[in-house]
């Protein structure tokens, strides 16, 4: 999307159909039929045990895009593409392996981060 001509094109493609009813209706249908591949296949992983039983396909699919898009549109910079894996694992989080460990997507387990409990300087 950063250097395709759509990508140029989107923002006036955005506010044209806040004011034309017949090319909102394109841009919506055009999104919904766009988006509709990414949501069966995290519908998908959630069937096959890939994903977490409780993950929204729907909402996901719009957190990923969301992500991408607002990189686009609203920064300076486009998405990048080496950050695909982490913006994936921070969104879908990452399904228990055969031995129960999960993994990111990266294929490693996660760190095991700062230990739980209160911050310091914080009330316990």
């Amino acid at each position: 999307m950063a250097s395709s001509g759509l990508s140029r094109a989107f923002p006036a493609l955005v506010d044209a159909a806040e004011r034309d009813a017949g090319l909102r209706a394109f841009h919506h249908g055009f999104q919904r039929a766009a988006r509709q591949p990414l949501i069966e296949v995290l519908a998908e992983g959630v069937r096959d045990g890939e994903l977490a039983a409780g993950l929204d396909p729907e909402l996901a699919a719009f957190a990923l895009l969301g992500a991408i898009f607002f990189r686009r549109l609203m920064t300076d910079a486009p998405f990048p593409p080496g950050r695909a894996a982490d913006l994936v694992a921070t969104v879908l989080g990452s399904a228990p392996d055969a031995t129960g460990r999960a993994e990111t997507a990266r294929g490693r387990s996660p760190s095991p981060g700062p230990a739980a409990g209160p911050r310091a300087g914080s009330p316990a």
